[in-house]
């Protein structure tokens, strides 16, 4: 993984024909424990902090380039060094613990903002506002299938698995398909969403889904061009 000093500009054998995807999970929301999918749950207190210190960590990192190639400067957390100085939009799960900060970022940045349904965590229908135990009391089948990580869950009134990570492919194509070219896209979205695009760029199973762990308020990256894709980093913080 490249080192906090990492400079695109500066940095021998940076392959200038990939597109960059940031995906950035949102801050802490204010759950209760419960699982919250299409519920628009605002953040916690420590998770507008954690938005303000993401935004910063943008905001900081567009200011020009100064290094000289070998830079010892800085000891910014390792997720900024995959920020650059061309980005050309901001994208975002219409849900607000994501949409703040991706309005934030976007006024940072002076870049657009699209807002992309397809990026909504997955649906966990009569599971919402519910604790596992309450959950698994009520649906013992679903929580059978969560306990043995199965690849092929359904929630009860909302999606299954396979029918979420379809929806996220296909939100992910269409955003791909209109950026390439060595453009720069961060997209605000949920863990759900982000583990998913990891397992279909990894060409993995479902299964593999419950095993991706995506902490709040940090980044993954992923490369593309117009026929491959590659994830670059997974999970780092920024800040």
């Amino acid at each position: 993984m490249p080192s906090s000093d990492w400079c695109r500009q500066c940095t021998p054998g940076w392959d200038r024909a990939m597109a960059r995807f940031l995906f950035i999970r949102h801050a802490e929301a204010d759950t209760g424990g419960t699982y919250c999918g299409r519920t628009d749950a605002p953040l916690s207190p420590l998770g507008r902090e954690q938005a303000e210190l993401a935004a910063g960590a943008f905001s900081h990192a567009y200011a020009p380039c100064s290094c000289s190639g070998n830079s010892t400067a800085g000891r910014a957390a390792a997720g900024t060094a995959f920020l650059d100085q061309n980005l050309a939009l901001v994208a975002s799960s219409p849900l607000q613990r994501c949409a703040g900060l991706a309005r934030k970022l976007a006024a940072a940045c002076q870049v657009q903002l699209e807002i992309i349904a397809g990026l909504a965590e997955i649906d966990f229908g009569a599971w919402e506002g519910l604790r596992f135990d309450e959950a698994s009391q009520k649906y013992p089948a679903t929580a059978e299938a969560l306990l043995a990580r199965s690849g092929e869950v359904s929630f009860p009134g909302g999606e299954s698995l396979p029918a979420f990570a379809a929806r996220v492919a296909a939100a992910w194509h269409s955003l791909r398909a209109r950026h390439l070219n060595n453009q720069r896209v961060a997209v605000i979205a949920h863990a759900g969403v982000i583990a998913a695009l990891i397992l279909a760029v990894e060409r993995k199973p479902l299964s593999s889904f419950w095993d991706i762990r995506i902490p709040h308020a940090t980044l993954t990256v992923i490369d593309a061009d117009v026929q491959t894709a590659q994830t670059i980093a997974q999970g780092v913080p920024l800040f």
